[in-house]
């Protein structure tokens, strides 16, 4: 019942594939030499594959296999204090230009860096007759700021 759960599963299932592409990589080595030495093309060099060498050869690829698959079984889920190190490495502070502010429908956007007087207002005054719908909707939300 943890979401961290989810993300060891992938972690897991990437190193699954990656043990299965490595297997396959050994495999393939292992076929492109073997089977040339088994079929007796290396004959008139002297080098000759007895029975016995074959079946030990894939005894030992079996093997090889298996014993590449339960290094799966090491695999441990990782801490949560890592992934919190691993976020903080990634987060990134902004600068007071990259942030802005937009307040209402109709109220400008406006810049923390600002001094507070280069601002412009913010809507117009409850006095001032509505000329929009956006007009009326910052008078009220001035007046709600003014109650907070």
């Amino acid at each position: 019942n943890d979401l961290l759960d989810v993300v060891a599963s992938i972690e897991l299932s990437k190193k699954t594939v990656y043990r299965i592409r490595t297997n396959f990589v050994f495999a393939l080595i292992y076929n492109l030499l073997g089977i040339p030495i088994a079929a007796g093309v290396f004959m008139p060099l002297g080098l000759v594959l007895q029975p016995w060498m074959g079946s030990a050869a894939m005894a030992a690829s079996s093997v090889s296999v298996v014993l590449s698959s339960l290094l799966l079984r090491m695999y441990k889920k990782t801490s949560v204090e890592l992934y919190e190190v691993r976020a903080l490495g990634q987060m990134k502070s902004l600068r007071s230009s990259q942030i802005s502010t937009h307040l209402g429908l109709d109220g400008p956007r406006r810049s923390p860096s600002l001094p507070p007087t280069a601002r412009e207002p913010l809507s117009q005054s409850p006095t001032d007759p509505p000329h929009s719908q956006g007009a009326s909707i910052n008078s009220v939300q001035q007046r709600d700021l003014r109650v907070l």
